[in-house]
């Protein structure tokens, strides 16, 4: 009867096997393994897999909480910044000198290390040789004593003297081994290290160009800060837009396209206008409410919350944020400098009527500094409050229904160019439809300018493209009327087409401004006039044009069409 016992630690479990042959039975035995290691590793599979299922619900739930009470969290951050405070930004990246380390110098004291050395093998060859001797010369002698001691002695004395022999060369010719082995490894040791130097010496090399450059560049940061402070301390522009990004920079972050907010300061009304970009409801309605470890197919199950739940929680959330926004900058600045801000919140989504990728705004607010310093935002109900401030919002924010913000940013245009003054040559004897076409674009500016004027509004120029983009940007303050308005001048001697008007409106789109200007010297066709309809788009004809010349400038000119052909066609030869 052949027994064996199988066991496994990671299950604890352990049987006899039995059975008349041996080939039989471990075979069994070998079979039983393959079954509890498959059991084990399903095991392992499934607490590994339960395990990360609960740290998963626990992150969703931890962020559940986090959006439920975002303005509550927003409010214990600490949002005033010293200049030091600043600096030390900069600071982390500091390079580190990372440098390879010596391996563990071999001991020969260790005596696990070197408890049985690899040239211990030609001790065992020396030895069974010196056996091999000994058992032939005690054969010999056991013939010749074989009469006087005992034949069991002598049975014993052949076949233990030569292991005998064998243990007492061995004990005595072991600790040479060892030591040799210890001298073979100690060589080793040292070349890894002289190897290891010569890497440390480059690293170390290039450690120090690092610093250098990095600390040339902290030290342009830290002057940079020290300027920015500067200029908030003063209450200059530059600075306050600087300390706000900073300000914004600490609220809780949602939003992945955060690195797009922007700020506009205005020194004269010292209001702050904010473009923030706020999670998108794509986003949140994917927050899961808890995750399952299905054990039959090895996968995680999402269970998502209710749709009415995350509508609810979407709305609660942007307000929260608007609220958190006003909070930093309020608070941060110390200085006052501040006494209005307008937050524009805007959201990064799909434009299904075009399909493609649109940003439009879904929020905006008007807040006073004396307004906040009213409120305890402790306790508000931050839609509540967002409606009695007669913010600007949709009925139901998932929708994404564009809203016209109260306030535009970005004024300023890297395509603004210096403009020049052009009505002084106009006169009763000019041909508005064979001017240069960039004395018509600043002619149409300065049009603008003063239409604009009236209530505080600026109108400026593009740089030159003459590829039916931008010829000008008008601001107007007004908070239900203006905005940001596009202007395209098109000195025309044919009948505008229906392309013109659909490119300004592309991009009125683009630019995300509240209206677009159409103005030629000549007329629109029918399907112009008839894509324009319903759209904030106005077209101002040649006529139109002279009339809006004489209110707005008291200027008198003309315009002949056919004149204006044969001039241009001679002036192209």
């Amino acid at each position: 009867m052949y027994e064996i016992i199988v066991k496994h630690d990671g299950l604890e479990k352990y049987k006899y096997l039995r059975g008349t042959g041996e080939n039989g039975v471990k075979a069994r035995a070998e079979e039983l393994k393959n079954l509890w290691n498959t059991q084990y590793y399903n095991l392992l599979a499934y607490k590994s897999g339960e395990e990360q299922a609960k740290t998963l619900t626990e992150e969703a739930h931890n962020l559940l909480s986090m959006l439920e009470n975002y303005l509550e969290k927003s409010l214990d951050i600490d949002y005033p910044i010293g200049v030091e405070t600043a600096k030390k930004i900069y600071e982390h990246n500091e390079p580190e000198l990372d440098l390879i380390t010596y391996p563990e110098e071999p001991d020969k004291k260790n005596k696990k290390y070197y408890k049985n050395p690899i040239n211990e093998d030609k001790l065992h060859a020396v030895g069974g040789f010196l056996a091999t001797v000994s058992s032939i010369l005690f054969f010999i002698i056991y013939g010749s004593i074989e009469g006087y001691v005992s034949s069991f002695f002598a049975t014993i004395l052949y076949f233990f003297s030569g292991a005998i022999l064998f243990a007492i060369i061995d004990g005595l010719n072991k600790p040479r081994l060892v030591y040799n082995l210890y001298l073979k490894d100690k060589q080793q040791w040292e070349n890894n290290c002289k190897a290891i130097d010569l890497q440390n010496s480059e690293i170390k090399k290039k450690h120090k160009q690092d610093l250098k450059l990095w600390q040339k560049t902290k030290d342009e940061r830290c002057k940079e800060i020290d300027y920015v402070f500067e200029a908030y301390d003063k209450g200059q522009k530059e600075g306050i837009e600087y300390m706000a990004g900073l300000w914004l920079s600490r609220i809780p972050p949602i939003e992945q396209n955060s690195e797009n907010n922007a700020v506009d300061y205005n020194q004269q009304t010292k209001m702050l206008v904010v473009n923030y970009f706020l999670p998108d409801f794509e986003r949140i309605k994917k927050l899961p409410k808890e995750i399952k470890y299905i054990k039959s197919s090895f996968e995680n199950k999402i269970v998502y919350h209710s749709e009415s739940f995350i509508k609810k929680l979407y709305d609660s959330l942007i307000y929260q944020v608007i609220f958190a926004i006003a909070n930093a900058i309020y608070s941060g600045d110390i200085k006052k400098h501040i006494s209005s801000i307008v937050i524009n919140g805007y959201v990064n989504t799909l434009d299904k009527s075009l399909g493609k990728e649109a940003v439009i705004c879904i929020a905006s607010l008007l807040i006073s500094r004396d307004t906040y310093n009213e409120l305890n935002l402790k306790l508000i109900d931050a839609k509540e409050c967002f409606k009695r401030l007669k913010g600007i919002s949709a009925t139901q924010l998932q929708n994404k229904i564009p809203v016209k913000p109260i306030m535009i940013l970005n004024k300023e245009d890297e395509r603004f160019i210096e403009a020049y003054n052009v009505v002084n040559n106009i006169d009763g004897q000019t041909n508005l439809a064979s001017m240069d076409w960039q004395d018509f674009e600043n002619l149409i500016r300065e049009l603008f300018e003063k239409k604009f004027s009236h209530h505080g509004g600026e109108c400026k120029v593009t740089q030159a493209s003459r590829d039916g983009g931008v010829d000008a940007v008008a601001f107007d303050p007004d908070p239900i009327l203006g905005g940001k308005i596009i202007i395209q001048a098109k000195r025309y001697t044919n009948v505008v087409g229906v392309s013109a008007v659909r490119d300004l409106y592309g991009t009125l789109i683009n630019e995300g401004a509240s209206k677009g200007i159409l103005i030629t010297t000549s007329d629109y066709g029918i399907d112009a006039h008839k894509f324009a309809e319903g759209k904030p788009i106005v077209l101002i004809n040649g006529n139109n044009l002279l009339q809006l010349l004489e209110d707005e400038l008291q200027t008198k000119a003309y315009i002949n069409i056919p004149e204006a052909k044969k001039i241009l066609k001679e002036s192209e030869k």
